[in-house]
């Protein structure tokens, strides 16, 4: 980041640490150019899927270090007979998801560079934007929509979304997920009600 778009070091490294932790401060200037939004985003979207799952996937064999990793991350909850079959399907649901989103914001009137940075911030519930104002940039209430669908798909846990379709009841049984929801039913109510609220006054 330092090389290509003239930050000093530590700016750069600033913005490459809240990147890959999905944190979303940001130092960078507002005019710092496409191809710095998209390493940023991308970074993020790998920060989102998780350092632990981008291991098992790529680096680690089956075993017990395997087996360990995945638990403390995951839990006890396999949807494939061995651990590496389990984090290569919850890769799959990860990638699903971002295509998913894309078409989303798409749809909604984003462009498609736009689109495709932002998705990849959503889905990995960071915080970054191509725009100074951030969504705030956008008018309308569809942009807006797009983006809380996207970070609420990201939200549930990925074992889940297996079950989505072979066993659906599984899927909406689940208690985490069902106090999830009505949180964040309650949440959204809450925060629109402050937000109207505040514009009558």
């Amino acid at each position: 980041m330092s090389l290509t778009t003239g930050m000093s070091f530590i700016d750069a490294y600033f913005e490459s640490v809240s990147a890959v932790t999905t944190t979303g401060l940001s130092v960078a200037p507002t005019d710092i150019g496409p191809m710095f939004l998209f390493a940023r985003s991308w970074d993020q979207w790998v920060g989102g899927i998780g350092i632990i799952l981008v291991v098992l996937s790529v680096l680690i064999r089956q075993g017990t270090t395997a087996s360990r990793m995945y638990k403390a991350t995951y839990g006890d909850m396999k949807i494939k007979p061995t651990v590496i079959a389990t984090t290569s399907t919850l890769g799959k649901v990860y990638v699903i998801i971002t295509l998913v989103s894309i078409v989303l914001l798409l749809m909604s009137g984003m462009s498609l560079s736009d689109s495709i940075c932002h998705t990849l911030c959503c889905v990995s519930t960071g915080g970054f934007s191509t725009r100074a104002e951030s969504i705030g940039a956008y008018r309308g209430s569809l942009i807006p929509a797009a983006i809380s669908i996207s970070c609420l798909l990201r939200a549930v846990s990925f074992v889940f979304y297996p079950y989505l379709f072979k066993k659906p009841e599984k899927f909406f049984k689940n208690l985490e997920l069902r106090a999830f929801l009505v949180f964040t039913i309650i949440g959204a109510n809450l925060f629109a009600f402050t937000l109207a609220k505040e514009n009558m006054e």
